[in-house]
């Protein structure tokens, strides 16, 4: 997961350099991923944190 956090945020980087409509689009759905991992990576963190306190 932290690998493919990496890899949006590199590609968002590159996107946001494209001032176009593609661009602005990529630069949309690639922060909607980044959005996604980060939740997921949040929710994986705290099951860990329940579990542990069991």
């Amino acid at each position: 997961m932290l690998a493919q956090l990496t890899e949006l945020e590199e590609r968002l980087a590159v996107a946001k350099r494209d001032s176009g409509l593609s661009g602005k689009a990529k630069v949309s759905d690639l922060t909607a991923k980044r959005e996604s991992v980060l939740r997921t990576l949040a929710a994986l963190e705290k099951a860990k944190r329940a579990l542990e306190s069991v």
